[in-house]
């Protein structure tokens, strides 16, 4: 066997050997510096969980979420009901300007009617005269109202009962 032969490629094969070596050294580098910034967000994310590990924690996560949805349920039907018992829409209403004495001109006097769609609301009648203003509110109930009603408030009371304006 020729040493010389082998001598010669010994050092293109230590060369290689060297030239590998750096290489693995700067690729432990960079991953070793990937690891450390890694190490750093998971204690970041994890800070205050007492050792619990990932699964624990989103298993937890998915419980927190179901409940959180159930609670947003839960909200939503109370708001609806609170929306529901606290809304009055008065569908049928009418008005009536007119004068309540003779000496007094310039229809000053009303009378307003405000019924929702069962028929319940109000009568609010305003008189106006030379020396007050008095006002009168009156329950309706099922379109009927307990009190002494005037000519205009039953006329008010009718034209609401007519129909949604």
């Amino acid at each position: 066997m020729d040493w010389t032969v082998l001598n010669q490629y010994s050092i293109f094969a230590a060369a290689f050997l060297a030239v590998i070596v750096v290489v693995l050294l700067i690729v432990t580098l960079k991953v070793n510096a990937r690891l450390k910034t890694i190490e750093r967000r998971y204690s970041t994310l994890t800070r205050g969980l007492d050792g619990a590990d990932w699964h624990d924690l989103m298993i937890q996560l998915g419980d927190d979420i179901a409940d959180l949805k159930q609670i947003t349920a839960e909200h939503a039907k109370f708001l609806q009901a609170l929306d529901s018992r606290t809304q009055v829409q008065f569908c049928h209403r009418a008005m009536l300007h007119y004068d309540a004495f003779e000496h007094i001109h310039g229809q000053l006097s009303f009378s307003l009617c405000l019924l929702d769609e069962n028929y319940d609301g109000f009568i609010f009648s305003n008189i106006h005269g030379r020396e007050d203003a008095r006002c009168y509110l009156k329950e309706v109930s099922v379109g009927k109202c307990a009190q002494f009603l005037s000519t205009e408030e039953q006329t008010v009371l009718a034209q609401a009962k007519g129909g949604a304006r």
